[in-house]
């Protein structure tokens, strides 16, 4: 997600479906050290917020 755009995060949720990236993501960002900068943290936390 950092590194990628938002139509790669499209195909992503294409594929896999939105509950299981926001599932990935979920536990992915609560790690202490992850690799996504806070602004992409923030703005996918809300994205699955409200769409998953």
């Amino acid at each position: 997600m950092n590194y990628g755009d938002f139509n790669d995060v499209k195909k992503m949720i294409k594929i896999l479906g939105i509950k299981k990236v926001a599932t990935i993501f979920r536990e992915k960002s609560k790690e202490k050290r992850c690799n996504y900068r806070p602004e992409i943290k923030n703005y996918f936390r809300l994205y699955f917020d409200k769409y998953a």
